[in-house]
């Protein structure tokens, strides 16, 4: 899993110019990375958990309403809709070469090959193994953490919003709810 973070933080860093920047057998030596970590694989569950993700946020906003079977029907169909677009822009297919590419501008060739030799490896193969659980263990702790300060949060989000409305009823303007 943290390859995979890996993988999408390099994916947004992409620009044109890093595509410019891989030789040919960089990008054979990173797409041989890739596979040999699965991550076609990982990505992939990586979209199913954004979907359970994305499952639980529709619920919470539900949460507290007792919406009708028609609303409940909206919702799920929003929810299908969003999932489906994220799925489409997120496709492996689409972002599989960026990732190589990004891959090849942040690793020589003989680092490329020396991961690969690793992942190949049977301690490489049982960090392949572990690093989904030890990410969510620490993505647990860090939303625990989060939970703490959450009020905090709030309280300054509410100052904000006060203060924002503050000035613009101060220079005659129309605010916002």
């Amino acid at each position: 899993m943290k390859a995979l973070h890996v993988l999408l933080v390099l994916f947004c860093l992409l620009s044109s110019s890093v595509m410019a920047a891989a030789t040919p057998e960089q990008l054979a030596a990173a797409e041989k990375l890739l596979k040999v970590m699965g991550s076609d694989l990982v990505y992939e569950q990586y979209l199913d958990q954004m979907d359970s993700d994305l499952e639980a946020t529709f619920q919470r906003e539900l949460s507290g309403l007792q919406p009708s079977d028609n609303e409940n029907a909206i919702a799920k169909q929003s929810k299908a809709e969003t999932a489906n677009v994220i799925r489409e822009a997120l496709a492996w297919k689409k972002v599989r070469t960026q990732i190589m590419y990004a891959y090849a501008e942040e690793f020589q060739l003989n680092e490329l090959q020396r991961l690969t030799a690793f992942y190949q490896s049977p301690l490489g193969k049982k960090a392949l193994n572990k690093l989904p659980s030890l990410n969510r263990t620490a993505m647990r702790q860090m939303q625990l953490a989060l939970l703490k300060v959450t009020p905090k949060l709030e309280e300054i989000k509410k100052d904000m919003v006060k203060d924002l409305k503050a000035s613009l009823k101060a220079r005659g303007e129309v605010g916002f709810n």
